[in-house]
């Protein structure tokens, strides 16, 4: 279902309108130095500004464009093109490092033994492989892939369920 364009602009609004306020003459919207939540928010504001008409929706908020441009400053850095097989053979000539080990629970699953990871919401097709390690914020486990041998996969703690397979 696609919304109409005058209603985007009716609830898009007010949510300028605050942002405008909430930065005020800070230079980002936590201080005087870009932070995490200066790259989620544009990120969001990026998707509206490649809107085509609704881009015209930013033309009054003199501050968030501002605040647009010194973000857009930042460029997207710089980097080197590597197609997948020369992805494939650097993994096949690696080897994992040694396992963080485990700094919280994982409901009783210990280092070594085999598991299945999912995404909770999408992509929620299973991985196995050995639990290799686990912090509050990741869940590492290794596999064995036919091209790159045997590999270390990370995943988020948060949006993704383990148990052992």
């Amino acid at each position: 279902m696609r919304i109409d364009i005058v209603d985007l602009l009716e609830r898009i609004e007010p949510l300028l309108t605050a942002l405008e306020e909430m930065i005020g003459e800070q230079a980002f919207f936590l201080g005087a130095q870009p932070c995490i939540a200066d790259f989620s928010l544009y990120h969001c504001l990026w998707f509206v500004s490649r809107g085509g008409p609704t881009a015209q929706i930013f033309e009054p908020f003199r501050r968030i464009e501002a605040w647009r441009e010194r973000i857009r400053a930042f460029g997207h850095g710089s980097h080197d093109e590597l197609d997948s097989g020369a992805a494939v053979a650097i993994a096949r000539g690696a080897a994992p490092t040694a396992s963080a080990g485990m700094s919280d629970d994982t409901h009783g699953i210990a280092l070594g033994e085999k598991v299945v990871i999912a995404a909770t919401d999408t992509g929620v097709d299973p991985i196995e492989g050995y639990l290799y390690g686990a912090t509050r914020e990741r869940i590492s486990i290794t596999r064995e892939d036919p091209r790159a041998g045997r590999v270390a996969v990370h995943f988020p703690r948060l949006g993704f369920e383990l148990r052992r397979a």
